[in-house]
């Protein structure tokens, strides 16, 4: 809950709220990727699957995001993964996404 007064202290709120929305990404990303895996196998194609391997490391740094949510340092290295996964991620599969 936000006062409706105030300044909002967003660091501290990550601190004590933090784990809970980093671990809904995680399983978010893990039930997006056993679902690619799933269709692709099911199908016999390749392409979610390529796609999973970029997001994978995603998963994994929400994963040791949530758990180190009091570590300032440990997240800002998940978060340069995170955005360096995005960037690979549009590089390799933005053509598709656009038509």
């Amino acid at each position: 809950r936000v006062a409706p007064e105030g300044d909002i202290d967003l660091p501290a709120f990550h601190r004590e709220q933090g784990r809970k929305y980093l671990t809904a990404w995680a399983i978010f990303s893990a039930v997006g990727l056993a679902y690619n895996a799933a269709y692709d196998l099911a199908s016999h194609g390749s392409y979610f699957l390529r796609q999973d391997i970029v997001v994978l490391p995603m998963t994994l740094v929400a994963v040791v995001a949530a758990i180190f949510v009091r570590r300032p340092r440990i997240q800002a290295a998940c978060l340069a993964v995170e955005f360096g996964a995005w960037a690979v991620f549009f590089a390799r599969f933005q053509g598709s996404l656009t038509g």
